[in-house]
Formats: C-alpha cells, structure tokens, sequence
C-alpha cells in the first residue's frame, strides 16, 4: 500500500469516527427528552380506561 493510499483510508476512517462521534453527541444531547416522553406514554397508558382497550 503506497503512502498516498495509507493516506486515503485514514482520512476515510477518521470521517466515519467523527460521523459517529457527532451522532452519539445527538443522542446523548436528546436521552432525557426521550426519557420523559417514553415515561409519559407509560403513565398515559395506565391512567387509560380498561374499557377503551376494546373499542
């Protein structure tokens, strides 16, 4: 593998770490949003009405 080449696939690499560098940073931005709303959805679903689970 030539130098150029080397050269290459570092750059690759390096491009799809930062791309998942940026995408855990999102996440990890976003978790206690995703948190509270998934905690309100099981809080909804138990204050529902038994009945309603028919209709």
């Amino acid at each position: 593998m030539t130098k150029q080449e080397e050269i290459k696939m570092y750059e690759r690499i390096k491009s799809v770490m930062d791309s998942i560098r940026k995408t855990l940073e999102e996440f990890r931005k976003n978790l206690p949003r995703y948190m509270k709303e998934r905690q309100e959805a099981e809080k909804n679903k138990q204050e529902r009405d038994p009945i309603m689970d028919v209709f």
